[in-house]
């Protein structure tokens, strides 16, 4: 996909990457032009659906990132990382339909932080906590390890690699 997306870009570039490609990914082509193997993830329907929902989470993210570095100056979070924070997410009653529906992401991985609680209100607002929990080692978002000293994301991860 690498050699596909550059290739307007790096023309020269990828033709020559094309050579040391097996030739089960070379798709009978010499030139990465030609290339047809790509395929986006989604139509163009399904991602226009769901850009109010990506709008939501930027506004979303912005509140936090500004109620992070204010929580940091101020000393409520010590730690250098915002794995190490929690977020009391206030957010209008839209963009809550939005960002807490059943196919809603979890606003914690976008945000790097440990937690996000979201609460509907009338502006973005938004607090920074200290995580609850403890560090994960794989992770090192702050969560309630198991017992193998995992958190449940972790834990899962690994036990489906050993399957």
């Amino acid at each position: 996909m690498l050699v596909h997306d550059l290739q307007p870009i790096l023309a020269y570039t990828t033709d020559e990457v094309m050579r040391y490609l097996p030739a089960s990914m070379r798709d009978g082509q010499t030139y990465a032009a030609l290339l047809d193997w790509y395929q986006a993830p989604m139509s163009t329907d399904e991602y226009e659906a769901q850009l109010p929902a990506y709008a939501a989470m930027v506004e979303a993210r912005a509140a936090f990132t500004k109620a992070y570095e204010d929580a940091q100056a101020t000393g409520v979070v010590t730690e250098k990382t915002s794995q190490a924070a929690r977020a009391e997410l206030t957010v209008p009653a839209e963009a809550y339909a939005l960002l807490s529906g059943e196919d809603a992401c979890n606003l914690a991985e976008p945000f790097v932080c440990s937690e996000v609680c979201v609460h509907a209100g009338k502006e973005y607002a938004c607090t920074v906590l200290p995580a609850l929990g403890e560090k994960c080692p794989r992770c090192w978002n702050w969560r309630v390890p198991g017992e193998d000293g995992l958190c449940e994301r972790c834990h899962d991860a690994i036990e489906s690699i050993e399957e």
